[in-house]
């Protein structure tokens, strides 16, 4: 680990420190954050998109290329790390920050084999949007619910733009920065970004119902997100293995009432 931080600029003298939060697989060694790299493709494509970005005194953490040019060296890839922790709350400001960084990749084009680029994630994101089916296998009473959320209201006609799908877990915050970490790439209107950074901390983070006023948003454009946050996140569990309807339940449980506080269910 220590020679493939090296690569990327790092100190090998430093000792490797692991870091929780996400799927607890990143590393750190000295200055450099570790991680492996399951989808090169869309890793090496976020790269030379972000490289040049100025993002005005946010720190995001972008892949860093390697002395020898690469994004990726034997399977990791590189960010620089900045310290910052984690509060659940400062949902106004977190919007602002949003604002702010996908105003400065506002004009980074789509790929054109983005939707060939598969994962449960972006799998759910196409369900949610009905770009493609709810596969046939997942159980009845989940896919009512979802078909409840997803065929009640029409999504209004946004601009989309590439946009950052897990904001409320990955805004961190020290005395003098902020961090935006653990990229996840989407092409949606920013208003769904913003929903889904709001509905996420209502499920996950107790903040309050009303924090859904922070959005601004007029209701025709409010519940259709909101329905469409919420049946994304529901249905990632259903598109493992297992289809596990427990973990679908328990999604299920904390987004029920922020479902029920629009009348989407």
């Amino acid at each position: 680990m220590k020679a493939i931080a090296d690569l990327f600029g790092g100190n090998s003298d430093e000792n490797v420190q692991f870091l929780s939060g996400g799927q607890n697989t990143s590393v750190k060694v000295g200055h450099i954050v570790l991680k492996p790299i399951n989808n090169p493709e869309e890793y090496n494509w976020m790269g030379s998109a972000l490289e040049d970005i100025d993002f005005e005194g946010i720190n995001v953490a972008k892949p860093i290329r390697s002395k020898t040019g690469k994004f990726i060296e034997n399977g990791y890839g590189a960010t620089n790390y900045f310290d910052g922790s984690f509060v659940p709350n400062r949902l106004k400001e977190k919007l602002e920050i949003s604002r702010k960084f996908h105003q400065a990749i506002k004009y980074i084009n789509r790929p054109l084999d983005f939707e060939l680029w598969d994962n449960s994630w972006k799998k759910a994101q196409r369900i949610a949007f009905k770009k493609i089916p709810i596969p046939s296998d997942i159980p009845s009473k989940a896919t009512e619910i979802i078909e409840s959320l997803l065929n009640k209201l029409s999504v209004p006609s946004l601009s989309t733009q590439f946009v950052h799908c897990d904001l409320a877990g990955n805004m961190l915050f020290s005395d003098k920065q902020t961090l935006l970490i653990d990229l996840t790439p989407g092409f949606f209107p920013v208003e769904y970004s913003e929903t889904l950074l709001i509905v996420d901390s209502i499920a996950w983070h107790d903040q309050p119902l009303n924090s859904l006023n922070l959005l601004s948003y007029n209701t025709d454009v409010l519940r259709p997100l909101v329905a469409r946050a919420i049946a994304f996140r529901l249905i990632v569990p259903l598109l493992n293995q297992e289809r596990d309807i427990g973990d679908f339940e328990k999604e299920l449980d904390h987004y029920s009432s922020i479902a029920r506080f629009l009348n989407l269910i």
